[in-house]
């Protein structure tokens, strides 16, 4: 699913997590922000933008 993500932002994702890197366990947010990176995707994190609770 997040290939599937990653290859239709295309040009851009606008990715909503707190900004902790990967976990390498392949399953978050920040995994799919570092591949979106790799393939040339321009990621938006916007300003304050993260998970309460």
């Amino acid at each position: 699913m997040r290939m599937v993500l990653i290859c239709r932002a295309q040009m851009r994702l606008v990715a909503v997590w707190d900004g902790r890197p990967p976990s390498r366990e392949g399953g978050g947010t920040a995994d799919a922000v570092e591949q979106a990176r790799a393939a040339g995707v321009d990621v938006v994190r916007p300003e304050g933008a993260g998970r309460n609770g």
